[in-house]
């Protein structure tokens, strides 16, 4: 019964392509098996993973395990992060492709 609770439990619309803003207009692709994939070119390379912590919040890792929590927010096609350590500062943003 817990695990059908947890399932149906709404998580956050992260998944997806999100191209980064200027200058670097880098495309990630958040796969929903917790990697983060860049394209550049073919094919796509894995650059990090990410942990969802809670509904705004996340954990991205390097290829070295080292992490940075960043909360986030999701408005229609817009994904931004924020610094975790100090409330309302804008890391990045990026647009759903």
């Amino acid at each position: 019964m817990v695990v059908f609770i947890s399932t149906c439990s709404p998580q956050p619309e992260i998944t997806g392509r999100w191209r980064s803003t200027s200058p670097s207009k880098f495309l990630y692709e958040y796969r929903s098996d917790g990697t983060v994939l860049l394209h550049l070119g073919q094919p796509a390379r894995q650059v990090f993973r990410y942990q969802l912590l809670d509904s705004d919040s996340l954990r991205l890792y390097d290829g070295m395990g080292r992490f940075q929590d960043y909360d986030f927010l999701v408005s229609r096609d817009q994904l931004s992060f924020f610094d975790a350590g100090n409330d309302g500062i804008l890391v990045e943003k990026f647009t759903r492709e």
